[in-house]
């Protein structure tokens, strides 16, 4: 947030430098929304990923002593059976009407 700021002190080469502060001020958003309302250690992965000293751009870049089990077992997929609120009625698949040829009963 401090590196952030520091770029409001010169107005003189602020076009030169609009997107990049307008990126920061996205990440800042971010980060703020995922503490505020998202998983824990998702929030201070993004946080010390993105926002902190040694932060970059590109996916996987982590400091040391981050939670990385949870995250990865947050976004492993977990199979689940099929309840009768999730099947869908008689042609229809995916929310979308699906035609059938006359004659069929599937």
């Amino acid at each position: 947030m401090a590196q952030l700021e520091t770029q409001f002190t010169d107005f003189d080469t602020i076009q030169y430098r609009a997107r990049a502060i307008v990126g920061g001020m996205a990440k800042v958003l971010q980060g703020s929304l995922l503490v505020r309302f998202g998983n824990a250690a998702v929030a201070d992965a993004f946080c010390a990923s993105r926002l902190g000293e040694r932060w970059g751009d590109v996916f996987g870049v982590l400091p040391t002593g981050i939670d990385v089990g949870t995250i990865i077992d947050r976004a492993a997929a977990k199979p689940s059976a099929p309840s009768a609120s999730h099947t869908a009625p008689r042609g229809q698949r995916d929310g979308v009407l699906v035609s059938q040829p006359e004659g069929s009963s599937s």
